[in-house]
């Protein structure tokens, strides 16, 4: 009686098993789906240098922070007249702008 009791457990814990990673495909699938793409995500950089080039900025650097399907938030670091710079930039992915924190 203990083998069919083994055999009851054991199929119960692989049943178990196959329904959680089935349950966690569609989970994970939709994480990745939220975030902004690598062309969404270069795109939000090219955005944030230009911004800080356009304030008379050198030696740009740029550390992404947060993304999601509707924006790109980075740091963006760098230096003018001499005086180093840092600010927030977010970027809008559907209406692909970027704007400093200093600007909202």
């Amino acid at each position: 009686m203990g083998s069919y009791r083994t055999k009851l457990l054991t199929g119960l814990a692989a049943g178990l098993c196959a329904a959680w990673l089935a349950g966690a495909g569609p989970a994970l699938a939709k994480d990745n789906k939220d975030k902004a793409s690598g062309k969404e995500v270069n795109e939000a950089r090219d955005a944030c240098k230009q911004v800080a080039e356009n304030r008379d900025w050198k030696n740009v650097s740029t550390n992404v922070r947060d993304s999601s399907d509707q924006r790109v938030v980075m740091m963006v670091k760098g230096k003018r007249k001499g005086e180093e710079r840092e600010r927030e930039c977010r970027y809008n992915v559907k209406q692909h702008n970027a704007e400093f924190d200093d600007q909202g």
